[in-house]
């Protein structure tokens, strides 16, 4: 995986990562991640320090929508 070749592998948490096979919809993708980050570290996700990652146009147009934290859209 080019992450760990990178070294970046030991600073992501992958288990609430989200992926092409949870949503087809790419921008659906940012409230899969803040829904499993809620759960396995009971706080919300702060979006400041929230990176997305990718290798397609839609991934990086993902990049710019909102994340959504407890059913409201942080800027």
């Amino acid at each position: 995986m080019a992450l760990t070749v990178a070294g970046l592998d030991s600073h992501l948490d992958l288990d609430i990562g989200a992926f092409g096979s949870d949503a087809r919809d790419r921008f659906d993708l940012p409230a899969f991640v803040a829904d499993r980050f809620q759960a396995k570290y009971g706080h919300p996700i702060d979006p400041a320090r929230t990176i997305i990652i990718g290798d397609a146009p839609n991934d990086i147009a993902t990049a710019v929508v909102p994340v959504v934290v407890a059913g409201a859209a942080l800027p």
